[in-house]
C-alpha cells in the first residue's frame, strides 16, 4: 500500500505539472498567435495557473519520494512512527487539499459571475474563461488526491492500530 500510495502521488505530481506545461505552452501560443482579445484574456489566466502547477507538480514529487524513504523505514523499524509522524501528515494533507478546494472553488464562482457580468470585455470573458477551465481541473485533481490520501489513512489505522 505504502508503494502504491506514493507512486499515485508521484504521478499526480508528474501529471500536474505536464498539465502546467501544456497551460504555459498554450498561454504563450495564443498571446502571440492570436490578436483575438478573448484568447488574450484566456492566455493570462492559463499562464499564473501554469506556473502554480508545474511549481506544485515538481513539489509533490520531490516530497513524495522524501516521505516514500521515511514511511518505509516507519513501517518496518519503528512501526508506532507510522502512528505519531504519517497519520499527521496525511491528515494534515487532507486538510490542505480541503482548503485548496475551497479556493479553487471561489475562483471558480469568481470567474462564473465575470462571465455573466461583463457583456462587452471580450478580454476579461477569456480571462474568466481561463480561470474557469483551470479551477475546473485543479478542483478534480485535489479530490481525487484526497479520496486516495483518505484511502491510505484508513490503511494507516487498520494496520498499525
Amino acid at each position: 500500500m505504502i508503494k502504491k500510495y506514493f507512486s499515485a502521488e508521484q504521478a499526480e505530481g508528474i501529471l500536474l505539472s505536464l498539465f502546467g506545461v501544456i497551460s504555459f505552452s498554450t498561454s504563450v501560443v495564443l498571446s502571440s498567435q492570436t490578436k483575438d482579445p478573448f484568447y488574450y484574456g484566456m492566455s493570462i489566466t492559463l499562464f499564473l495557473f501554469s506556473i502554480v502547477q508545474i511549481i506544485l507538480g515538481i513539489v509533490i514529487i520531490a516530497k513524495a519520494r522524501n516521505n516514500k524513504v521515511k514511511v518505509k523505514a516507519y513501517s518496518t523499524e519503528k512501526t508506532e512512527n507510522m502512528l505519531i509522524y504519517e497519520m499527521p501528515r496525511v491528515l494534515k494533507q487532507i486538510t490542505m487539499n480541503k482548503i485548496m478546494v475551497i479556493v479553487f472553488f471561489g475562483f471558480l464562482v469568481f470567474a462564473t459571475i465575470i462571465l455573466f457580468i461583463t457583456i462587452d470585455n471580450i478580454s476579461l470573458k477569456g480571462l474568466a474563461s481561463g480561470m474557469l477551465l483551470q479551477s475546473i481541473l485543479l478542483i478534480i485533481a485535489l479530490l481525487y488526491s484526497n479520496k486516495r490520501a483518505e484511502e491510505y489513512l484508513q490503511w494507516i489505522k487498520h494496520y498499525f492500530n
